[in-house]
């Protein structure tokens, strides 16, 4: 079974245009297949819900099976605009599969003696920097508190608030802001929905163990601290709180059918053994060169 894959594909921006390029390139590379063919795009198509529903129905008559996780970007939502709670388990629901798309997020699938799992999968800040030696000019700053801080004093609250301050050369900057903060919109902490994650992937682990050889896992987010990449740098480092969870890599781990997983978020190409056991492949689009990567399982 080979499985093309892609993410990060951002249509919403008008410099991925590329990505509309993706349909035909699989199409055609089809043409040349011998092997069964299945499709995944995990997240990160768009933030508005009709033009992601539009894009995925361009894939529509290849005749494949055609999967689909949700993205972070793709539960955004206007400030007055509908509860992302909502958008993942209904409405991006119904766009998705409308497309053609089988939406891995409500429920698994099974291609032959191979299954699939899908989640968004989310963070629960494991994946935070807790040291970084900081500029002699810098200094982070808690602004609502009007105090300075070391890097190691970030609080599991400063992660919540998704925002960084710091003090350079005397003046006020803001640092980086995970946006986050600002569209995703429900009544739940960080650490409730990937928990609510958590228990979905368990689940359907437990529906697919009798019935496959193996298992694909498919996740927007990514869960493995190995494909954590930190750079010394405030601002990039601020983010890799929001990269995944540490738990649901534990959680892949200890199911022994689960052999490859594919992931995305960080825009970072990356292919790598986990534990001498799962590969983990991570293939983001890139618009000045649109072409889909595939794995075979």
């Amino acid at each position: 079974m080979k499985i093309f894959a892609s993410s990060d594909l951002h249509v919403d921006f008008d410099k991925n245009k590329g990505a509309f390029e993706l349909p035909r390139i699989l199409s055609n590379t089809l043409k040349r297949e011998k092997d069964d063919c299945a499709f995944v795009i995990v997240g990160d198509v768009a933030q508005n819900l009709p033009l992601l529903h539009n894009y995925l129905k361009k894939y529509k008559n290849i005749p494949i099976p055609k999967f689909f996780t949700a993205g972070n970007h793709d539960l955004w939502v206007e400030p007055k605009g509908m509860n992302s709670f909502m958008k993942y388990t209904l409405t991006l629901k119904e766009a998705v599969e409308d497309a053609g798309f089988h939406y891995l997020d409500n429920s698994p699938a099974i291609l032959g003696d191979v299954g699939i799992v899908g989640n968004i999968g989310w963070y629960d800040y494991s994946f935070r920097r807790r040291y970084l030696t900081l500029p002699e000019d810098f200094r982070l700053i808690r602004v609502d508190e009007k105090k300075y801080l070391a890097w190691q004093d970030l609080t599991i609250e400063d992660y919540r608030k998704k925002i960084l301050y710091g003090e350079i050369g005397g003046k006020l900057h803001l640092i980086t802001r995970w946006n986050d903060i600002v569209f995703i919109r429900w009544e739940l902490t960080d650490e409730e929905f990937c928990a609510y994650c958590i228990e979905k992937i368990k689940s359907d682990l437990q529906e697919l163990r009798s019935k496959v050889k193996k298992i694909l896992f498919c996740s927007h987010h990514i869960h493995f601290q190995q494909c954590v990449l930190y750079r010394d740098l405030p601002k990039w480092d601020f983010n890799t709180a929001f990269y995944g969870s540490e738990s649901i890599g534990e959680l892949l781990l200890a199911e022994d059918k689960v052999v490859a997983a594919i992931f995305a978020h960080s825009h970072s190409p990356d292919a790598r053994l986990i534990e001498r056991r799962i590969m983990v492949y991570n293939f983001p689009f890139k618009a000045s060169h649109p072409v889909l990567h595939s794995i075979v399982i």
